[in-house]
Order: C-alpha cells, then structure tokens, then sequence
C-alpha cells in the first residue's frame, strides 16, 4: 500500500514486508488507512525520541553540573558572615556575594549554549542545556540559601561563633523563621522563579550559539597570525 511509504525508512526496512502481508490478508477499511496513519505518526514520534534522547539527556546533564556554580556565592556568603559583619571590607564583599550569583547564573547559562554549540549538538540539545542550567542554578541558590537560614537558626551557628567573636546576636525564632520559609506565597514564588530561571536559561543558551562562533573566529584569526 502506499500508506507504507508515510512511514520512516528505518521502520520500512524491518517491518514493512510483514505489514503487507497483514494488510493484504484483510479488506482494506477507511478504519484500516486511519490507523495506518496514526501508525506512521506514531513510528516517526517514535524514531525521533530515539534519536534525540540520548543527545538531549547527556546535554540536560551537562547544564545541570554547569548550575552548581552560582550557589557557591551564597555558600561563601553564609561562610563569611560568620567572621564578622563589623570590617567594612569584609562588609562590601558580602554585598557582592548575591550579584555574583547573577552574573553566574547567565555566564554558565551562556556557557551551556556554547558548549553544545562548539559539540555540534542540535538546537533542543543546546536551549535543553540552557534550561537545565537556568533551572538548577535558582532552584539550589533558593535551597542553598534557606537550608543554610534553617540550620543557622536551628543549630545557632553564627548566635556561637559570633559569640566567641564577643558579637551579640538577636534574632527571631527557628519556628518563626521556618513559618516563613515554607509559606505558601514564599513556595510558590519560588516555583515561578525556578521555572523563570528555566526560560532565562534557554534563551541565554541560544545566545551562546553566536558567541561560541565569535570566539571560533576570534581564535582563527589569532592562530593565523
């Protein structure tokens, strides 16, 4: 039949001698093409995700390594803190530890883009490791961030080594501020930032493409010389 030749070569090459026997043993239906049809639908979705899984899986994976990144800042943030607020350069080096998580949350987000780009990946490979940097860099930055606040007020680590310190802290309650952490409004902003993270990520993925070709050219030109 020539509803046959709708589907993938590879599908033909393994199963289409068998179908046509099926076929011809039967009287051939509008029931019959519909599912032919939908058969052949079905055998192409099935040979893409095939052949884009595991292309798809090794970049998602590569992004999410690349996501780690931006939540060292906060870990180094909560670190330092715990010397002392009180130097004034100590101080400023604090207030830099969150925009530092921005800037590295696009950088490793650009830099996903481009390493699939320089591997030669397809395009959902590329926006897919975007994503998946954007996407794990909010949601460990937010974690990071309140599971350090959580054993912090739990545990009274800064209340103790400040304490050492001669600095006197006061604060609100464990319950007070795990209340606060898991508030609905605070959970499901949260979810929206990650999955905004998630969208940031793809696009600045696909700006990585470009810049890995800059970079190519870039490198070119300084090898010719």
């Amino acid at each position: 039949m020539r509803l046959l030749r709708l589907y993938p070569r590879a599908w033909r090459r393994r199963y289409e001698a068998e179908m046509r026997a099926v076929v011809e043993q039967h009287h051939v239906t509008l029931a019959t093409r519909l599912d032919l049809l939908r058969g052949a639908l079905d055998a192409w979705q099935d040979q893409r995700r095939f052949a884009m899984a595991p292309e798809s899986a090794a970049a998602v994976w590569r992004g999410a390594r690349l996501g780690i990144v931006p939540s060292a800042f906060i870990v180094a943030q909560f670190l330092l803190g715990l010397v002392g607020s009180d130097n004034s350069d100590l101080h400023a080096v604090l207030t830099l530890m969150w925009p530092a998580s921005v800037a590295a949350l696009f950088l490793v987000c650009l830099r996903a883009g481009a390493g699939e780009a320089g591997r030669g990946s397809a395009w959902r490979s590329r926006l897919a490791a975007g994503a998946a940097a954007g996407l794990v860099s909010v949601a460990l930055v937010l974690i990071v961030n309140n599971g350090l606040t959580l054993a912090d007020f739990g545990l009274g680590i800064s209340r103790f080594v400040l304490g050492l310190q001669g600095i006197q802290v006061s604060g609100d309650s464990f319950a007070t501020v795990a209340a606060r952490v898991f508030a609905t409004q605070v959970v499901a902003g949260a979810a929206a930032l990650t999955l905004a993270g998630g969208l940031l990520g793809a696009g600045l993925a696909a700006l990585g493409t470009p810049l890995n070709a800059l970079a190519r050219r870039h490198a070119a030109a300084v090898n010719t010389r």
